[in-house]
Parts: C-alpha cells; sequence; structure tokens
C-alpha cells in the first residue's frame, strides 16, 4: 500500500470517528420524556404538533405508566406520564411533596394570572415557598380516557345475549386526598361475572359461554331455553401486563376484587388486545376507546361486540353505530403527566410551556378528538414559538 492511500485512508477513518465521536457529545435539542403506552398515541400527535412551531422536539417512549414514575423520579424524564390515578395511599411519592396543580393553579380561583408564564412562576413560587426539604412533584390531570370490554362472539350462538351482557356503575370511588378525581367502579354484580372469567389459574377451569349465558338469562325460561344452545367453548380472557396504567385502572374500576389468574392472556398494548381479540373467537378484554371505536365498523369487524355500561338508566354501548354519545361514557381513567420542579430556569420553562400547552391550547383540541379522549381542562389561547431550548444561550 502507498503511503498517498493509507494517508487518504487514515484521514476517512478519522473523519468517521470524528463524526462518531460529536453525535454523542454534541447538544441535543431533544428532551426525553414518556411513559404509558396508552398515552402515546396521544402524545406522538402532540409533539410532533408542537415541534412545527416551537424549536424543541420532544421524544416520547413509551415504557408504561410504572416507568414513566420511575425515570421521571430519577431524571431520565423531564415529565413522565401514567394512564392511572397517582397514587395516594402508599409510598410511591413520600419523598416528594406532591401538588396538584389542577386544583392549586388551573381551577384555583385564586390563581389570578392563567397564562403560560403565570404557570411557571406559580411552579416557581410553589418551589420556593415550601416549609420542608422534599422536592416538589407537580402533577396535571389532562385527558380522560375510556375503558371498554369487548368480546368476540364468533360461532358461539350468542346473539340473544349480547343485549344483557351489560355491567353497571355503582358510586364513585373518591380518592383520599384527590377529591377532584373521582372514579367510578362496577357494581357487585359485574364485579362477579369479571371474577368468574378472570380469576381462573388453569384454562381448564375457565368460564364457558354458555355458563355465562346462563347467568345472564336469570329465571327467564325463554332465555334458558337459548342458553342451551350456546357454545360450551371456555372465555379467553385478554388483560393488561402487570405495572401497567390500564391494568391498574381496570383493578380500580373493580374496586381491587378482581385479579386476573394465569389463565389469562397477557399483553402490553392495547392494539395487540384488539389484534388477539379480534382473531381469537371466545375471547374477551378491555381497552381504551380510540380502539373499541372501531367495533362501529361492522364490515370489518362484525363478530366483536362490547359490553354495555349502564349509569342511572342510561345504556353505553360503543359497537352500537345509533348511539354517538361516547362523550359522556362513564367508565374512564385519567391521563396524567407529572414532573419535577427542581430544574434549571430553562428546563423547567421548556417543561412546564409543554405541559401547559398540551393540556390547554385551543391548538390541541382536535388532536383529543381524534384519539377519543376528553380534555379535562378548558383551552386558553396560547403564542407560538414561547418555547425555550434546554441548551439555548442567553
Amino acid at each position: 500500500m502507498s503511503k498517498k492511500i493509507f494517508l487518504v485512508i487514515v484521514a476517512f477513518l478519522s473523519a468517521i470517528i470524528g463524526l462518531w465521536v460529536w453525535t454523542f457529545v454534541a447538544p441535543s435539542n431533544s428532551i426525553s420524556i414518556g411513559g404509558s403506552a396508552s398515552v402515546d398515541p396521544l402524545m406522538q400527535r402532540l409533539t410532533n404538533n408542537y415541534k412545527k412551531n416551537n424549536k424543541t422536539k420532544f421524544s416520547y417512549s413509551s415504557t408504561g405508566s410504572g416507568s414513566g414514575i420511575k425515570n421521571v423520579k430519577n431524571g431520565v424524564y423531564k415529565a413522565g406520564f401514567i394512564s392511572k390515578a397517582v397514587p395516594s395511599t402508599d409510598n410511591t411519592f413520600e419523598e416528594y411533596n406532591l401538588i396538584n396543580d389542577n386544583l392549586e393553579f388551573f381551577l384555583n380561583e385564586q390563581q389570578t394570572d392563567k397564562t403560560q408564564d403565570g404557570y411557571y412562576n406559580y411552579i416557581v413560587e410553589s418551589r420556593e415557598s415550601k416549609s420542608n426539604d422534599k422536592e416538589n412533584m407537580h402533577y396535571v390531570t389532562f385527558a380522560r380516557d375510556s375503558i371498554v370490554f369487548i368480546y368476540n362472539i364468533k360461532g358461539l350462538n350468542f346473539e340473544p345475549f349480547v343485549q344483557k351482557l351489560e355491567f353497571a356503575i355503582a358510586s364513585p370511588k373518591v380518592l383520599e386526598g384527590h377529591q377532584d378525581e373521582t372514579l367510578p367502579k362496577l357494581d357487585s354484580q359485574a364485579i362477579e361475572i369479571l371474577k368468574r372469567i378472570y380469576e381462573n389459574e388453569s384454562p381448564n377451569t375457565l368460564c364457558t359461554w354458555q355458563e355465562l349465558a346462563y347467568i345472564l338469562a336469570g329465571e327467564d325460561e325463554t332465555l334458558k331455553a337459548k342458553a342451551a344452545n350456546v357454545s360450551t367453548k371456555r372465555i379467553i380472557p385478554y388483560t393488561t401486563t402487570p405495572g401497567s396504567g390500564t391494568r391498574s385502572s381496570f383493578q380500580t374500576i373493580t374496586n381491587n376484587q378482581v385479579t386476573p389468574g394465569m389463565a389469562s392472556h397477557a399483553y402490553n398494548s392495547n392494539g395487540a388486545i384488539f389484534s388477539q381479540i379480534n382473531y381469537s373467537a371466545g375471547s374477551f378484554g378491555y381497552l381504551s376507546m380510540n380502539y373499541a371505536i372501531n367495533t362501529r365498523d361492522y364490515k370489518k369487524f362484525s363478530n366483536l361486540k362490547t359490553v354495555i355500561i349502564n349509569k342511572d338508566g342510561v345504556e353505553y354501548n360503543i359497537a352500537d353505530i345509533n348511539q354517538n354519545n361516547w362523550e359522556n361514557y362513564p367508565l374512564y381513567r385519567p391521563f396524567i403527566g407529572l414532573f419535577k420542579s427542581s430544574y434549571q430556569e430553562l428546563e423547567l420553562k421548556t417543561i412546564t410551556n409543554f405541559m401547559y400547552w398540551m393540556s390547554n391550547s385551543k391548538d390541541v383540541e382536535d388532536i383529543y378528538e381524534h384519539e377519543y379522549l376528553i380534555k379535562v381542562l378548558n383551552a386558553q389561547p396560547i403564542k407560538q414559538n414561547e418555547n425555550v431550548l434546554l441548551n439555548e444561550k442567553n
């Protein structure tokens, strides 16, 4: 090899290595946030929209609600997102001053400056006025997501019982210290049916569709006769993985009385569960509204039905194309964002600007509706290009 060729190769390799090193040491404008897989579809749309009009890019990692809490506490995420109520009865946040910004800022009439800058100033003032050595952890409830039970009736002869499979809402569950977050729960009859479906350690003990039909028939002799013709195929239960926000919300709406057994099939996303139920005759599960709404497409999903939810005599059947009341669907869980207030000015302002925008801006209303979510906070007019970079120089 000639000396000239050798020098060319060395120069080329040096350029490659230099580029590789620069990639790792160069400042990045991407801010890491993450958590609930259920929140992911919304966050992908929100962060993409935000990036168009602001200098800062937020990168959302779908790692689950549990990881959302853990990673915001240890600083991996600047903001964490969960699809369940903020734990108030355990020690999850015992080392923090846990502050509900819905109550303390957005819905607090004593807070006169409800602008984006006003929100940042409130966060700073809360940090400076705290009376202990604990760090402040703020959280914003920004959306409500529905929990819908769906099932596949292909080949079961279960049609006479579709209108009979109905779960009633009991009284709301008020979380201690979080009176603004009243979560619904199912009545005892619904819970007993779900226990029979889910609490099985062996596939051999799973409830059959015929058994469920007899339960729904009660003392009605006509329905009993029809129940005799329902398939003896076992109900295949699907659930989300332990630690997920959806699983936690499922346990909340069943008043912590239903624990899926080993015979249940666990998946880590709503999309995976919807696909499995769609392709598995006799399956049963629960998922978010943005997937359950597909049951209205009779041409593609004619075998999929949804459990009717009854609240105060009003029935909600998501699979019924003649109903248009999904906005008032009474079985739901919150979407919540959390962040610490201990960051320096530029970092903290970047985080608070984004949290304020995604929960309040009029620009996001169509995004929430597209994902079949109920936006919790009233929209406020917000100027564009107000955000700052984490590494922007003064």
